[in-house]
């Protein structure tokens, strides 16, 4: 097959060189002219050209049979195997390499290879000899004779065996610019084993192939993301009809499980509270493990990802031990190891953990981006079980507690019908009254946080009374009362029981009798319960005692209950806000995680803040440090967009006074007062005064670069605390997506600064050269004032020396508009010794003639040019003195130059400067020469 192919390249060429139709024409008409002697000659040329194009032939039946093969593969181990049959079948080497490259570490793979007509493997090694001149050079590499010195001079080595080989063939294979791999076919038998149209049919093979290993890596990867998305949407439903905290948890441990294919793998739950991870989910070589919780390793891998919530990847033993790696009891230390957090509400809740025991460098970007993605759901998913999961404990409780109201005495059944803290206290009160058959009584809760006494139930002579809260009296009968958990019993007015001070209250009357019982609920008293008679002594006996003391306790009971219950609706009302709070931020973050433009973010952001909360207002400042100004991407006010020009921080308002403490500030009334007091006003050009408003930093590091705001135009009391913590919140996720949009820009500004000054390089290396060849004096200003016309935006180019001793300026280039134009010396002004004293470059980008003058230039216009609306002069310097100067006009528009013109021109004239100088040196040299 190899000697067929061969002679298929001689027909190419025999081809190629073919005579054109005339010619032909001409040669039939010789040929039938021809003798008889001649016919042998043209039978044996016909049968050479029906041989070659037999060969031709066969050659593409070859190529088309692989095409037509790689057609119906997309799997690239396939593509591999399917053409190294076919080569090795068709070329028969002693040996066959296809190889894949990787640039990340420059080594190449081989997956396919044959080594004297047996199948071999060949071990994965970094890219070197002939395969790396090969990939290097995007060149065949073909050596049939003297491989010794060859293979000296390329360093390469002996893949297989202990032989060289006598001849061998090297092809890259590319596809779309990218060096795939490579494939290498090789002869121990001969040299010059491999023909022209052998290496032209490889090339064209490997082609074919690169093509088609590309269309498999990009199906590969559709594949890849397609099975990751129904990963994601698999876990995500069975996460919606979950509130189960350890049910998701396993759930998704059990779903990556599957997916993954592995037997290691955790999830863990960090209690930040008390610092402790917890094992929720851990399986290893199969097993699930039970593993107590424990604290995060110091300066450990956990700790740093609370930090940075970034993945952590560890692929070798080093990487283990740089992160001073720790395993738990009884469990072994991997080979790689992939971590991903867990993120809620921007804290790191816990982790995924992946490991591999057998191999090294064993995950890849597929599996952190997979991970990474479960690991969001999964936070949002648990975040939203434990709110749950505390909600039903509290409600759990407060059922508890109406079940015991239910079981009561007849005051206990009226105590079951409510559950309104005031409304319980006035329905026993009420009953005690009936009961006692008694004008006064009073009822007391002690607030045991502020030490008050808070009179809920007074009557005295059959009047309510209001009593405004109280400290209890030292050594009194609340007091006493905490300390023994008893009832005390005044028989006198005389009376102390045992020592108990007693205190009157103003605006009421010492009685004669009187009994009070602690209100008990969790060992704590609540408050007392009194009766009082003011009639008679020894007015109360054991019945009235033993009432008293068991409604105390029911009541008892009774006011915790509802307690709970107040603070079980106020824990769900909190709960529903921060679901809320939640999906807004989320969709906030979603928002801003898409984008890169300053502007956009603060729209999305405004829009968002506006579309959320009650306010007619929402400011959105920033502040530059530089410049020290405050400006204002967005003001929305009553659904009119408001524009401000941008003003310096000052000392006084609401914007200041927050960035400098970097804390938010709520105000919920007496607007104007706040506003007088720290000097703030109304922004934005008609805006009107808020009644309501809350002001957030933006925060970035230890720093405060802006403020947002929201602010109520209509009423006081507009804004709650849940307002205050969603903006805040938000006021983070724009800080970070600001800070990000900020370091892009920059980026975008650096790299156009380097791209700016790789081109003046380029104009400075390319005048340096021309002016390296000069040392005529006219010719280097005539080169210089071309050069300095074809780069810059002016139409006006001028190059003048100084005369010090005359005092005169000499103009020796001057182009306008691609006409030279010349003038006579004129004296130097007071501008030009202004340039001579400071030897600064002068740049005028508007206003050129009040700037001129106010340098001290005198305003002539060479006759036959126009003024100038933007000019730079930078001078010519030779050893501190300013020989001279470069000008560049532009008359067509102001704003014509930047900084960068500037620094460019005064490159070229420092350049100019030596030039000229060496020019005067050679001039004087021959002059005494």
């Amino acid at each position: 097959m190899a000697k067929k192919v061969s002679s298929v390249g001689k027909t190419i060429k025999k081809k190629v060189a073919k005579p054109k139709a005339s010619k032909e024409a001409v040669g039939v008409k010789k040929t039938r002219q021809m003798t008889k002697s001649n016919l042998p000659v043209i039978s044996n040329d016909v049968s050479d050209l029906r041989k070659e194009l037999k060969q031709r032939t066969d050659e593409l039946a070859i190529i088309n049979s692989v095409q037509e093969g790689l057609a119906a593969k997309l799997e690239f181990n396939e593509i591999i195997k399917l053409v190294g049959g076919r080569l090795y079948e068709i070329f028969k080497p002693d040996i066959l390499l296809i190889g894949t490259y990787n640039p990340a570490d420059e080594t190449m793979a081989f997956p396919y290879g044959v080594a004297e007509g047996e199948k071999a493997e060949f071990p994965a090694a970094p890219i070197g000899g002939f395969s790396g001149e090969a990939i290097q050079t995007r060149k065949t590499i073909v050596v049939n004779e003297n491989m010794e010195e060859r293979s000296a001079q390329t360093g390469s080595y002996i893949m297989k065996g202990e032989k060289n080989p006598l001849s061998l063939v090297y092809v890259p294979i590319i596809a779309s610019d990218n060096v795939l791999g490579a494939v290498s076919l090789q002869s121990y038998q001969k040299e010059n084993a491999f023909s022209e149209s052998d290496i032209r049919l490889l090339e064209t093979l490997c082609n074919a192939m690169s093509m088609a290993l590309q269309n498999a890596q990009s199906f590969k990867a559709e594949q890849e993301r397609v099975a990751e998305l129904q990963i994601i949407n698999s876990i995500q439903q069975g996460l919606a009809a979950e509130l189960d905290f350890q049910a998701i948890v396993d759930l998704v441990g059990d779903k990556l499980s599957e997916v993954l294919n592995t037997g290691d793998l955790g999830i863990r739950w960090y209690d930040e509270k008390d610092n402790i991870i917890h094992y929720l989910y851990e399986f290893e070589h199969g097993t699930r493990l039970s593993i107590e919780p424990r604290p995060p390793t110091p300066k450990g891998s956990f700790e740093q990802m609370r930090k940075d919530r970034k993945p952590i990847v560890w692929n070798t033993e080093a990487d283990y031990v740089k992160n001073n790696s720790q395993t738990a009891p009884g469990t072994d230390r991997s080979k790689s190891l992939i971590t991903v957090p867990i993120i809620s509400s921007d804290r790191v809740l816990g982790t995924i953990h992946l490991e591999n025991y057998e191999s090294e460098n064993a995950y890849g970007e597929s599996e952190i981006r997979l991970l990474t993605t479960i690991a969001a759901s999964l936070g949002t998913a648990l975040e939203n079980a434990r709110l749950f999961d505390e909600t039903q404990r509290l409600f759990k409780a407060e059922q508890e507690r109406v079940a015991e109201l239910q079981i009561i005495n007849s005051i206990q059944q009226g105590l079951a019908a409510e559950l309104d803290f005031q409304a319980i206290v006035d329905l026993v009160g009420d009953k005690l009254r009936e009961v006692f058959n008694t004008p006064d009584l009073y009822i007391n809760w002690y607030d045991e946080k502020a030490n008050l006494v808070h009179p809920l139930y007074q009557y005295e002579h059959s009047e309510r009374l209001t009593v405004e809260p109280y400290h209890p009296t030292p050594g009194g009968i609340l007091e006493t009362m905490v300390k023994n958990r008893q009832p005390i019993v005044f028989n006198t007015a005389t009376d102390t029981a045992g020592g108990i001070t007693r205190a009157i209250l103003p605006g009421t009357d010492q009685s004669k009798s009187s009994v009070t019982v602690p209100i008990i609920s969790s060992d704590r008293v609540l408050g007392t319960i009194s009766l009082e008679n003011y009639e008679r002594e020894n007015a109360y006996g054991e019945s009235e005692l033993r009432l008293l003391t068991t409604i105390a306790a029911s009541l008892g009971t009774a006011l915790e209950n509802a307690r709970l219950f107040d603070e079980t609706q106020r824990l769900l009302k909190i709960t529903e806000e921060r679901a809320e709070e939640l999906a807004i931020i989320n969709s906030v973050q979603a928002g801003l995680a898409s984008q890169l433009d300053i502007q956009a973010i603060f729209d999305l952001v405004g829009d968002k803040v506006q579309e959320t909360f009650d306010a007619q207002s929402v400011t959105i400042i920033t502040y530059d440090r530089q410049t020290k100004l405050l400006a204002f991407p967005y003001i929305i006010e009553k659904g009119q967009r408001l524009t401000q020009e941008p003003f310096p921080l000052s000392e006084t308002g609401f914007t200041p006074v927050v960035m400098r403490t970097r804390q938010p500030l709520m105000i919920n009334e007496d607007m104007v007062k706040r506003m007088e007091e720290v000097g703030s006003f109304v922004v934005g050009g008609g805006g009107e005064a808020p009644k309501s408003g809350i002001w957030v930093p933006l925060v970035i590091g230890e720093e405060a670069r802006g403020v947002i705001s929201i602010q109520n135009i209509d009423r006081e009391h507009a804004f709650d605390e849940s307002d205050f913590r969603l903006l805040t919140t938000l006021a983070s996720s724009l800080s970070v997506a600001f800070e990000n949009a900020r370091l892009f820009d920059e980026t975008q500004r650096l790299l156009k600064i380097t791209e700016e000054r790789a081109k003046e390089l380029v104009i400075i290396n390319s005048v340096q050269e021309g002016l390296a060849s000069k040392l005529d004096i006219q010719s280097i200003y005539n080169l210089l004032g071309e050069k300095i016309r074809e780069v810059f935006d002016a139409q006006v180019v001028t190059i003048v020396t100084f005369d010090h001793e005359k005092q005169l300026n000499i103009l020796n280039f001057g182009i306008e508009k691609g006409e030279l134009f010349f003038a006579d010396p004129y004296p130097l002004t007071a501008g030009h010794q202004h340039l001579i004293r400071t030897r600064v470059p002068i740049f005028i980008n508007q206003n050129w003639q009040e700037s001129m003058r106010g340098l001290g230039f005198n305003i002539t216009v060479v006759p036959d040019t126009e003024m100038p609306k933007s000019h730079i002069i930078v001078p010519l310097v030779v050893d501190q003195i300013v020989k001279g100067s470069v000008s560049l006009q532009n008359v067509d528009r102001e704003n014509a130059f930047t900084e960068s013109d500037v620094r460019l021109l005064q490159t070229l004239a420092n350049s100019m400067s030596v030039a000229l100088e060496n020019a005067r040196l050679f001039d004087e040299t021959q002059r005494l020469l």
